[in-house]
């Protein structure tokens, strides 16, 4: 385009735009125009550098538009309009440099809104209602020293605990992954996975309280699919984490071939074979468990047919539906469950407080990650700081014909202060919503989370506000020394350098 004598500005402009556009739309977007692609973690650094790039290119070709813009700004106050305009037009005049350092704090950035929102999502996926299936306690029983009825063994301890507040009871009889053998019908090796046999408690409670994001072809609606699971022995629902697979160091974890957990999908044939006494079993999956429900994990079969291929479980988990209770009575409750049992060895939790304690340790890695980032941000800071000296030596003669003409020690100190603030807030802003753009497609368009209902997008203003304005006060700062001294230059002295 530049060979056929277009224009530089109208080149750079248009193709960053279209670039921009490319990279900021939805994929419901793309993929009416272009070919579907796909793509794993990768392309988010991918596409967080051409963003930057190209949004860089965009604003330094069109700076003249900030000149008109800050100079209507400056009507108000019409004593510092030189000031504001030779703030803006010096950084503007060396594309190249003001260009690296507004891409620099605006990758940084960029980096810490998308990592905060995308991470302030998800933990409110995963601390939603449904996290915990709508149970309030799970308690923990060795298979060697198994527990019977709940209730009755609380009755008969005498314990303090008021049974009448159960509102419904399940258990869960659980194989553990490394005891398992478990794949896909007509994959040639078995692979491990988690297995638990529900009892008609848990089936039950199930069909109003877990949610599914993705049921079998001829199922209406999640209900029918448990109660078909209660029915038939045969038919299994899963865990989200089986239709994406992992290896977890050992490369044994099965994926779930026929669904990416969307819906409608045919039944998929599953494989259950004991390596010690040889026994199998086909079972078809009917339905895959929402994401939403961050407790449940592993293969849900009908304890009838986990029996017939484990007799033996490896652990019990008793599950407790509280008909009145907060979180800190869940608590209380699940210590009382613990202390009354002792001697049958359980442990008992409550479910509610697991879920906190997991989003905790995973928002202190993400903060963690976050402050590593904010290095990156300092050293952004640090470099303006450096700029604004050396244009201090650099500009010595034009600071003294700006005082020479008239300009006050304030005036000059202001100027200064601008340039960088300009560079900071250009930088910040287009980082900023580039991010909050690229997060909010990413959470709307069911790429991510294996297509889990995010519900309405939300964004953490509050962290967001504090990264804006602790970037724009530490850029002030190391901005504010060198502006001072440039303010203090003697006239004549400025005038004799070279």
């Amino acid at each position: 385009m530049r060979r056929c004598w277009l224009p530089s500005r109208l080149v750079y402009t248009f193709v960053s735009a279209l670039e921009l556009l490319y990279w900021l739309s939805p994929d419901s977007w793309r993929n009416k125009i272009f070919p579907k692609v796909d793509g794993g973690f990768e392309m988010f650094f991918l596409s967080g550098i051409m963003m930057v790039t190209f949004a860089t290119l965009l604003i330094m070709w069109n700076a003249d538009a900030l000149t008109w813009i800050m100079g209507q700004v400056g009507r108000v106050a019409t004593r510092w309009i030189p000031a504001i305009k030779t703030a803006v037009a010096y950084p503007l005049a060396a594309k190249g440099r003001t260009g690296l350092t507004i891409a620099m704090f605006s990758m940084v950035i960029f980096s810490l809104v998308t990592i905060s929102t995308i991470n302030s999502n998800f933990a409110k996926l995963f601390s939603s209602e449904q996290a915990t299936a709508g149970w309030d306690v799970a308690v923990m029983a060795s298979n060697t020293n198994p527990v019977g009825d709940l209730k009755t063994e609380l009755q008969a301890v005498n314990s303090s605990i008021d049974v009448n507040n159960f509102g419904g009871t399940g258990r869960l009889s659980s194989v553990l992954p490394f005891n398992t053998q478990v794949r896909n019908a007509g994959d040639p090796a078995f692979k491990q996975y988690l297995l638990n046999g529900m009892d008609a408690g848990y089936l039950q409670h199930a069909a109003a309280n877990i949610p599914l994001q993705a049921r079998a072809s001829g199922y209406a609606s999640d209900a029918e699919v448990w109660n078909a699971v209660a029915n038939d022995p045969t038919l299994i629902v899963a865990d989200s984490a089986s239709t994406q697979g992992g290896d977890f160091g050992s490369g044994q974890q099965l994926k779930l071939t026929g669904t990416h957990g969307k819906q409608p999908f045919a039944p998929i044939a599953v494989d259950l074979q004991n390596a010690s006494t040889g026994a199998t079993a086909q079972v078809h999956v009917i339905g895959v468990i929402d994401t939403k429900v961050s407790t449940a994990f592993g293969l849900f079969l009908n304890n009838q047919e986990l029996s017939t291929v484990y007799p033996t479980a490896d652990f019990q988990t008793i599950l407790v539906d509280l008909t009145s209770t907060t979180d800190k009575q869940s608590k209380d409750i699940a210590k009382q469950i613990k202390a009354d049992l002792i001697s049958k060895g359980v442990q008992s939790t409550s479910l509610r407080a697991d879920v906190q304690q997991q989003l905790s340790i995973s928002n202190g890695f993400f903060t963690l990650l976050q402050g590593f980032m904010g290095l990156g941000l300092f050293v952004g800071v640090a470099a303006l700081g450096v700029i604004s000296f050396r244009a201090v030596v650099e500009r010595r003669q034009q600071i003294g014909m700006l005082r020479a003409i008239g300009y006050q020690r304030n005036m000059v100190a202001t100027s200064f202060l601008l340039e960088s603030l300009v560079i900071a807030v250009l930088g910040i802003g287009s980082g900023t919503i580039m991010a909050l753009i690229l997060s909010y497609n990413l959470i709307t368009s069911g790429s991510v989370g294996d297509g889990s209902d995010f519900g309405s997008f939300t964004a953490p203003w509050g962290v967001i506000a504090f990264f804006i304005i602790t970037s724009l006060v530490a850029a002030a700062v190391m901005t504010w020394i060198p502006a001072r001294k440039a303010s203090s230059v003697p006239i004549a002295e400025a005038l004799r350098y070279e």
